[in-house]
């Protein structure tokens, strides 16, 4: 048996997937056939056994030795006391490029009062997600933490060497992410960033059309990063010419969606070679696309 958790406000595009599903609990999705999909974490081995009490409950989780992150569904307050017997919840809040501490963390549930559910799989974060202690002072907005949990969960980031083409920056939350490991970022964007980014020594900032670019203005780079609001076939149009002109040889891309996601671009994006497509915690209806030829730069 499957477990597939939908990611928060994203059940839908699960459950376009999954077309059928055998156990529905919230956003907790059970199903005895693997499927792929972007828009859950999945866990392949789920057990649902009887038992008696909270009591019982708690001890058959505390007898496997792992980290418990209770996914509550229903009966809320018998998960809170039986998680009060198990692992002590806390926010496990990370500092940007921290490294992950193997951890054993599973997840469990109660599909009602007298049945508990349990994964048998392993995760280094509850739930196999992360949570930073956020910088609430210093970026112009939130998106930054698309890039924190890339380059600390999947390691997928440049060198201190590294130059950066970041398109369609303004306000400027990645260009501040990448200000801090880069050696320069070129930004560009028809409005201005932050002031406080775009007035950082290895930052260059150029005004323009992020899908109009002058070619004699913006030279080659070792990275390209786009997170603009964009439909996903325009933007994988742009992908195309921007790999066909050799702009970057490595490229981090947020593909966004407006309603369902469109399955022919994700198909194209998956048929690029080397490149791979994720949804990362701090993605919404969103996908991010990277690809690394250079792992050097």
């Amino acid at each position: 048996m499957y477990a597939y958790l939908a990611f928060t406000d994203l059940h839908k595009n699960l459950e376009a997937d999954l077309k059928t599903w055998d156990l529905k609990l919230d956003r907790l999705y059970l199903k005895k056939e693997l499927v792929p999909t972007y828009w859950s974490q999945v866990t392949s081995e789920v057990e649902v056994i009887p038992i008696e009490s909270i009591k019982k409950a708690a001890e058959k989780l505390k007898s496997m030795n792992s980290l418990w992150c209770p996914i509550p569904t229903c009966e809320y307050r018998r998960v809170e006391l039986i998680q009060e017997q198990v692992t002590k919840i806390y926010e496990f809040e990370f500092q940007f490029l921290e490294p992950l501490k193997e951890k054993k963390w599973k997840f469990w549930s109660l599909v009602s009062k007298n049945q508990l559910l349990y994964s048998l799989d392993s995760t280094a974060l509850p739930l196999n997600s992360i949570q930073f202690k956020e910088d609430k002072d210093s970026p112009p907005n939130r998106a930054y933490r698309k890039l924190w949990e890339l380059f600390t969960v999947h390691g997928i980031r440049p060198k201190a060497t590294s130059t950066a083409l970041d398109l369609g920056a303004s306000p400027g939350g990645w260009t501040w992410v990448l200000s801090q490991i880069c050696k320069n970022v070129t930004s560009i964007d028809k409005a201005l960033l932050d002031f406080k980014i775009q007035s950082r020594d290895n930052v260059k900032f150029i005004k323009g059309d992020a899908f109009n670019l002058d070619l004699k203005k913006v030279q080659p780079h070792d990275w390209l990063f786009c997170d603009v609001i964009c439909y996903p076939d325009k933007i994988l149009e742009n992908i195309k010419l921007w790999m066909k002109i050799k702009l970057a040889e490595n490229f981090v891309v947020t593909i966004k969606f407006k309603e369902r996601p469109n399955k022919e671009i994700v198909y194209e994006l998956e048929s690029i070679s080397q490149s791979k497509l994720i949804h990362l915690n701090h993605n919404k209806n969103e996908l991010t696309w990277y690809l690394i030829t250079n792992p050097e730069k």
